[in-house]
């Protein structure tokens, strides 16, 4: 993040000594740690320029080749800012942007700190999925099975189940008798077969881990 800190403190320097007309907004695009940003404002004393600088934070859930194309098409677009003429401004950019390209992308405002933890918690979800099929992909080839089937099948979700199962998360682990049992069985069977399946060993332990956590919270 220096380089990151180097650029705010520079701007937030030039809006403290006037050098900025008018009123601007910075917005960070950049992946960033959620505490990071406030310690750079913080040691910038950014209070002292915010009558002429905002700073906002809206962080791009894009492809790293495919950018352009995606801002586009994005689902949403995430309005956060440390002060509310900066969350203001950006969304009404955005709402500008969505009016003249035609983009379907809600807004969501919220926090600067849910802001730059959603994308960590999405980018570290996509990365779980990767290495879920990386690691599954052992069991396709062993059994002969095209392991690119297994992906689009497992992926197409025609039924919402992932919907089905948003209690379950935060809450009391795998609350469905399917899943820890369906877990179960398929570790014991990749194990039988010399099958080593990390990825899902842990999911088994934190979901184990969580459960005995709400045990001991009912019992008490």
């Amino acid at each position: 993040h220096n380089h990151l800190e180097e650029v705010l403190k520079n701007i937030v320097e030039y809006a403290r000594l006037d050098l900025i007309p008018d009123y601007h907004v910075t917005v960070v695009k950049s992946t960033v740690l959620p505490t990071i940003l406030e310690d750079i404002l913080t040691s910038s004393n950014y209070k002292e320029a915010s009558h002429r600088l905002g700073v906002a934070v809206s962080p791009e859930f894009v492809r790293g080749k495919l950018a352009f194309l995606d801002f586009f098409r994005l689902p949403f677009l995430i309005v956060s800012g440390y002060d509310e003429r900066a969350v203001r401004t950006l969304k009404s950019f955005y709402l500008d942007f969505i009016r003249r390209s035609g983009s379907r992308a809600e807004i969501i405002e919220t926090d600067p700190r849910t802001a730059c933890l959603a994308k960590y918690a999405s980018n570290c979800l996509l990365s779980c999925k990767i290495s879920f099929f990386n690691e599954f992909s052992k069991l396709c080839r062993t059994l002969g099975v095209n392991e690119y089937d297994i992906v689009n099948l497992a992926l197409s979700d025609r039924y919402p189940t992932s919907y089905w199962y948003l209690e379950d998360f935060l809450k009391e682990g795998f609350r469905d008798e399917c899943l820890p049992k369906d877990l179960e069985a398929l570790l014991t069977f990749s194990n039988d077969l010399g099958i080593d399946m990390t990825l899902l060993e842990k999911v088994k332990t934190v979901n184990d881990e969580k459960t005995n956590v709400q045990e001991e919270i009912c019992r008490d």
